[in-house]
């Protein structure tokens, strides 16, 4: 029974400080063991940007002090700007802060339930305790915490608005100016990640009740002031950057790279974060009442419109859910409210589970025990069809091939490579986050186009791309197979660059009649030895290259 539940018992509450002192600790361990260097290629470009302001340059990838709209988040970006200034290792730097907000997210989440809670879980440790303890320790929640991106600010941005949409829904706290903060937090979450407007709106829409004129002006005041504040920072981007959004949001789109053949999942990773978070879940469905259906279906409903959005975008480097992660307040929120309800009412077990609340309980624990591979089979259908361009066959005088390097030990190559020019000398890639902040004195060509304007609104073309004369082009991953064949079999390409295929994985290419010719060849000469023993760059050097842009559909694993 659960009836006689002492909401202010002095032992109960002493345990819960004590837990949560060891929470706090554990999380404080967990980061300090935490792996190092970062190894999260995006989260890099926060630092390139960062030291381009501090340069002078403004919001600038280039030292020609063109400002470019390359940063997925602008407020992560000012907090990366401001921890710049630490004294700290740029990678300890970006996984220190990401993990900072980490426990900023779970304490706003636990804020966000102990300010509308009516129970036991006003006691604000006793709501964090509920919250962290499933989460601190998991592998998915730690990676998510440590990557050094936008996630976690993300997250408690959401919470937050979530935590007031709630108030401002129930007449707490003053809901004449709750409007005016839910909007507020609402805009920030949007700086943060501009898709959170889509569940924002989609809450604060199905909280209101509509007949009701003060939560219906909250509810203006709220979606006005996200509006607003939108409005504006889209036209203020257009004027500086050129652009109204992220340059990601014209390449992420399911149809933007033409041959990219990775599959990152987007259903299986939306299917993943369910299942991680199925115990809030369980919760919600069997604790709910006539009574709490308005905020059930306000969450779930802003949860349903981010995912399927989500599952529309080439979620490049997001596996670990870490396009979903942000939205786990939705679930955790409403099922400790529900939770804490059901204590405060004193309700029986009998009563709590009832019949439909079981078979919708035992629905999702089914979710809980399927594997993300097992879903992978079954939504086989649901794929995006991606094309694979065969590869583009070199050959050299050895007619050998190189054997593969480690990713992270090829970028230390190039960045070394590069290193070689003098300042103001220009490398082209795909691979541009932790080699654009080795390279920060030199100018970077992203080829994907997440940091170069020209190829992010009109595509990749390879005599544009070939006329803005890279001295150092490490070609583009091997994912991108349209784009290596149409520039690796352009005309121009083996006229003017000296190319050695394989070479630091995906390729090399050194301009012949760049200023820098000589010195990249010799740098090239010199660390070769190391890298391929037994063999010399001139062995390597590509001769013909041909391709026959056959296209196959990869089978979905």
């Amino acid at each position: 029974m659960i009836k006689h539940w002492q909401t202010r018992s002095g032992g109960l509450r002493t345990v819960a400080l004590a837990l949560t002192a060891g929470v706090v600790i554990l999380w404080a361990v967990m980061w300090r063991i935490a792996p190092q260097p970062l190894r999260f290629d995006d989260a890099w470009m926060f630092l390139r940007y960062s030291a381009r302001v501090r340069e002078g340059l403004g919001l600038s990838w280039n030292l020609d002090g063109i400002h470019t709209y390359g940063m997925t988040s602008l407020l992560w970006q000012l907090v990366v700007f401001v921890g710049s200034f630490l004294p700290m290792q740029p990678g300890h730097l970006l996984y220190t802060l990401s993990y900072l907000f980490s426990g900023v997210a779970l304490v706003t989440v636990a804020f966000a339930v102990s300010r509308n809670a009516r129970g036991p879980l006003r006691f604000t440790p006793y709501a964090f305790l509920f919250t962290a303890l499933p989460l601190v320790d998991n592998s998915v929640f730690q990676f998510n915490s440590l990557n050094g991106m936008e996630t976690m600010l993300a997250a408690a941005l959401i919470a937050a608005t979530a935590g007031l949409a709630v108030a401002q829904s129930r007449g707490l706290h003053g809901v004449k100016g709750s409007g005016w903060l839910t909007g507020v937090a609402a805009a920030l979450a949007y700086l943060t990640r501009p898709e959170s407007a889509l569940p924002i709106v989609t809450m604060v829409i199905l909280f209101t009740r509509w007949r009701n004129r003060e939560q219906r002006i909250s509810a203006f005041r709220a979606l006005g002031t996200l509006f607003g504040i939108a409005t504006v920072t889209a036209v203020c981007c257009k004027l500086y950057f050129g652009s109204y959004v992220p340059l990601s949001f014209y390449l992420k789109s399911q149809h933007a790279y033409q041959g990219y053949a990775s599959r990152w999942y987007p259903v299986t990773m939306a299917f993943q974060f369910l299942q991680m978070f199925w115990p809030f879940l369980f919760a919600m469905v069997i604790f709910c009442r006539r009574s709490d259906r308005r905020m059930v279906v306000a969450m779930l409903g802003a949860l349903a419109v981010i995912m399927s959005y989500l599952c529309t975008v080439t979620q490049i480097m997001g596996g670990s859910v870490r396009y979903f992660i942000p939205y786990f307040p939705l679930c955790v929120i409403p099922a400790l409210l529900l939770t804490d309800e059901r204590l405060h009412k004193g309700e029986t077990f009998r009563s709590i589970f009832r019949t439909p609340q079981v078979a919708g309980a035992a629905l999702i624990f089914i979710l809980a025990i399927v594997t993300p591979r097992q879903v992978m089979d079954w939504l086989e259908w649901y794929a995006e069809p991606v094309l694979r361009y065969s590869a583009v066959q070199a050959t050299t005088a050895d007619g050998k091939t190189l054997p593969q390097l480690n990713y992270w030990v090829a970028i230390e190559g190039v960045a070394a490579l590069a290193d070689a020019m003098p300042m103001g000398g220009t490398l082209a890639s795909s691979e541009v986050g932790q080699l654009g902040y080795m390279a920060l004195n030199k100018n970077v060509i992203d080829v994907a186009g997440l940091n170069d304007t020209e190829i992010a609104l009109d595509g990749f073309h390879p005599d544009q791309f070939l006329d803005r004369k890279a001295d150092l082009i490490w070609l583009p991953h091997d994912d991108y197979t349209w784009q290596r064949g149409i520039l690796i079999t352009a005309p121009k390409f083996l006229k003017e660059y000296d190319f050695y295929p394989g070479a630091y994985i995906y390729g090399i290419a050194i301009r012949k009649d760049g200023p820098y010719h000589d010195v990249l060849s010799q740098q090239l000469a010199a660390a070769w030895p190391g890298l391929y023993p037994g063999t010399k760059p001139e062995q390597h050097q590509a001769l013909t290259v041909s391709w026959d842009r056959q296209a196959t559909i990869p089978k979905v694993h």
